[in-house]
């Protein structure tokens, strides 16, 4: 690890970028610790495996504090202070960033704790500050994006690579003239019932749970539209494979609105 930074603030930098500030440890910041659901069956031979259950990612590090200038005492009490107010109650959820040995950036979304202190004499302290994630995995800070023109009925495939080790959720910008727009990656299908008339009318879906639908139409307010999908659309599971290459293909009724597929690279571990 390069450096470490909370919401934006510079925790800690390797090669005495932060002099008064030494990381010691850092734990948890592989794949989320998990568990294994095991169904029990009547049958006296054989259980049933249901599947794979993550906890939630908990990043801990510690930290040596200490001032290097005069006053001591007053400068550390500031440093505690500064350390206190960085990880106060009152952030929600911000993100958490380190830099990997080859400059890779990776981020985390996260939620801090109580910073827990030790005495280390007249002159020093000892933080250990931990960070909890609900969405357990890091991800790339650049976001990637493909675009590509919907052709009516006519399939037009996107080419998105996912570099990372974790499937990828999308997030997709349409804008234009389309109707009953779909799109399909592997067995899994988004489509909406709706009929985008005007160049500049815009289709805005998230698929990261929860998944979200917005219309705006040109000239008009947003508008949710996740009650326009159809059946056979499966929202959260919309997926780029890990660590693949992989066609998401557009069809529709009628049309030629411009879809640009975005999506980050997600890693199990730093």
């Amino acid at each position: 690890m390069q450096w470490l930074k909370w919401n934006g603030n510079l925790l800690w930098q390797v090669n005495g970028g932060t002099p008064t500030r030494d990381l010691q440890v850092d734990m948890g910041t592989g794949w989320p610790r998990r568990e294994i659901v095991i169904e029990a069956q009547g049958n006296r031979y054989a259980n049933s495996f249901r599947g794979v259950r993550s906890f939630d990612k908990v990043v801990t590090a510690e930290l040596v504090v200490s001032p290097i200038y005069e006053p001591i005492k007053r400068n550390l009490e500031a440093e505690v202070r500064q350390w206190e107010n960085w990880h106060n109650e009152f952030i929600d959820t911000a993100i958490l960033q380190v830099m990997m040995e080859g400059g890779t950036l990776l981020e985390l979304d996260a939620i801090a704790h109580t910073p827990v202190w030790r005495d280390m004499g007249y002159s020093a302290k000892r933080v250990t500050q931990s960070w909890t994630s609900p969405s357990k995995y890091w991800r790339s800070v650049t976001e990637n994006s493909k675009a590509g023109a919907f052709n009516g009925a006519v399939p037009v495939a996107i080419s998105c690579t996912n570099a990372g080790t974790v499937p990828a959720w999308l997030r997709i910008d349409i804008t234009g003239v389309v109707d009953t727009p779909k799109l399909q990656v592997g067995d899994h299908v988004i489509e909406l019932r709706l009929d985008m008339t005007n160049a500049l009318d815009n289709l805005a879906i998230v698929c990261t749970p929860p998944a979200t639908v917005v219309f705006t139409p040109n000239g008009g307010p947003a508008e949710a539209a996740f009650g326009y999908h159809t059946s056979v659309s499966t929202f959260t599971l919309f997926q780029l494979p890990a660590s693949a290459t992989t066609d998401v293909t557009l069809t529709a009724s009628s049309g030629t609105a411009t879809a640009t597929l975005y999506w980050n690279d997600w890693f199990g571990t730093n």
